[in-house]
């Protein structure tokens, strides 16, 4: 980020995204945050039904948690409340839920997307998030539907579809406020054919103002080096 570029921080499970956040927080005045995933991941450890740290980097984020890790690049919070928006979630716990309401963080559910369409919510975050400098991108592919995307750790029904993933990284490149983006959960070892691999490079070209054909021929020039 020193180096104006854009990093793309490709891990597994999603307590990767306590340093990302961090890391991208240092180079803000105001960061925002849009969190794309089916588990808002808000838990404390006095509320974690599984004690996993992978289930508290948004309260981690928010300056709730375990102090070395709220601490993390030596200061907190990494990002404000009301700058942080979660899309696609549908397995919340009940703290979860009150905790995030209490903050006033805004979450969309697959319900809320499912009511008021994609292209609305997109455009609602946008609006909120407009006045941030930066805004940092972390998705978790469990957030997507497993017919198009077998290949992670965490299979849940539902999620998002193809169109509606392309449409939500087609609007953030038409915007040109990425600064930073987590890929989490990508599974190989889960995955199909490579369906999930190849879908998580289309869809990280898209958000990066590219296409998947862009990606393809890049990497044909480079086989024929």
């Amino acid at each position: 980020m020193a180096d104006s570029c854009i990093p793309v921080i490709l891990g597994g499970d999603h307590s990767v995204a306590i340093g990302s956040i961090a890391g991208a927080a240092k180079f803000a005045q105001e960061l925002g945050v849009i969190w794309f995933d089916f588990h808002p991941d808000a838990n404390t450890p006095e509320s974690s039904p599984s004690g996993n740290i992978h289930g508290m980097p948004v309260a981690i984020s928010l300056g709730y948690g375990y102090k070395e890790l709220v601490q993390c690049a030596g200061f907190a919070p990494k990002v404000l409340p009301e700058n942080l928006c979660i899309i696609g979630a549908k397995d919340i716990d009940a703290f979860e839920k009150t905790f995030l309401q209490k903050l006033g963080v805004e979450m969309y559910t697959l319900f809320d997307i499912d009511k008021m369409s994609i292209h609305t919510i997109m455009e609602k975050v946008l609006r909120k998030l407009s006045h941030c400098d930066a805004i940092h991108i972390s998705f978790d592919i469990d957030v997507l539907d497993p017919l198009i995307a077998p290949g992670t750790g965490i299979i849940s029904r539902g999620g998002l579809t193809y169109r509606e993933a392309s449409y939500i990284m087609r609007r953030l490149a038409d915007e040109n406020i990425v600064s930073s983006i987590d890929i989490i959960e990508v599974n190989p070892l889960c995955d199909i054919r490579n369906t999930t691999a190849e879908l998580v490079v289309e869809l990280l070209m898209s958000v990066l103002g590219g296409s998947f054909g862009d990606y393809e021929r890049n990497y044909l020039l480079i086989q024929s080096q």
